[in-house]
């Protein structure tokens, strides 16, 4: 039921509608995070991505980026509980792209495939937590929820939360 709740159908803003909200998303941001609008239509702007990781992450040294062969200079490690990581994106990028760019701005090893966000929203003193698919796009979901986090949020976690073998 909560997740068909969360599946509201999405209705996409003309180009004056875009400006609007983000004339007023920019007027409330409080973190300095703003919008820009670019000429084309395409905006720009920061999302911040919670990341609640049950297992360990592989991080590759800054020497061994390459992804050719299993390497020797490979960490694995758990992180910190409330680790979170701000992204800036365009309104362009999907979900798939926005986890692929978390993971290599840290060097993240691991397959992204392994990986999915997930929105947080805050209704009615309810908290609901909703799956996206690859192909919506974050930037969009933050502009029409506004800066405050307490009302929509970004998630990353592990497709599965199995025990580690």
């Amino acid at each position: 039921k909560d997740v068909q709740k969360e599946r509201e159908p999405h209705v996409y803003l003309s180009k004056e509608e875009v400006k609007e909200k983000i004339q007023s998303y920019n007027s409330s941001v409080t973190d300095k995070l703003k919008m820009t609008l670019n000429a084309n239509g395409i905006y720009t702007g920061f999302i911040k991505v919670q990341m609640e990781l049950c297992r360990p992450i592989t991080v590759q040294s800054s020497q061994s980026q390459g992804r050719c062969a299993p390497s020797s200079q490979e960490t694995a490690f758990y992180l910190p509980e409330g680790c979170v990581n701000t992204l800036h994106i365009s309104s362009t990028n999907t979900v798939r792209e926005v986890i692929e760019a978390l993971l290599k701005k840290f060097f993240v090893a691991d397959n992204p495939a392994k990986f999915a966000l997930y929105k947080r929203c805050h209704k009615e003193d309810q908290v609901y937590t909703c799956k996206l698919s690859d192909r919506e796009h974050p930037l969009y979901l933050r502009l029409v929820a506004g800066p405050k986090t307490e009302m929509l949020s970004f998630v990353l976690r592990e497709h599965e939360t199995g025990e580690v073998m």
